[in-house]
């Protein structure tokens, strides 16, 4: 039994490592194409249509909602007070974009902290029932 637990971990831990590494291989990206449109994709072209961006004011207050049309690029009212762009696929990129900044680009060393943190608690469990085995053992 404790060597099939030690097994079934290694396997999800694997599995967490090398599979999302694919998913978590682009950025996400909101580039000013002229005032009031933005395209936003990912740094290696492509788009996706589940997008969502939101518009805020400097108070945080929102001022529109929309989706990418096909081409990846959104509109918004350049003549409103948007201050800030935040663009998510649902899917867990995200990025933030300041109005008059250059190109913005997601975080991608935060997915990698999650899993980092994921693996040292399967880790953990995998310890714990080590060590509770081995004193099962010892006390036989």
């Amino acid at each position: 039994m404790n060597n099939m637990l030690i097994k079934i971990i290694a396997v999800l831990l694997a599995v967490m490592v090398f599979l999302p590494s694919t998913a978590y291989a682009h950025r996400m990206v909101i580039e000013p194409k002229e005032d009031g449109k933005v395209w936003v994709g990912f740094d290696d072209g492509t788009t996706s249509s589940s997008v969502v961006v939101k518009v805020y004011d400097k108070d945080g207050e929102l001022l529109e909602e929309g989706s990418l049309n096909s081409e990846g690029l959104f509109n918004y009212d350049a003549q409103s007070e948007a201050e800030t762009l935040i663009a998510e696929d649902g899917m867990g990129h995200r990025v933030e974009w300041t109005v008059g900044d250059e190109a913005a680009y997601s975080d991608s060393w935060t997915k990698w902290l999650k899993i980092l943190g994921v693996v040292i608690v399967l880790g953990g469990v995998a310890f714990f029932f080590t060590k509770k085995n081995t004193l099962k053992k010892s006390h036989s």
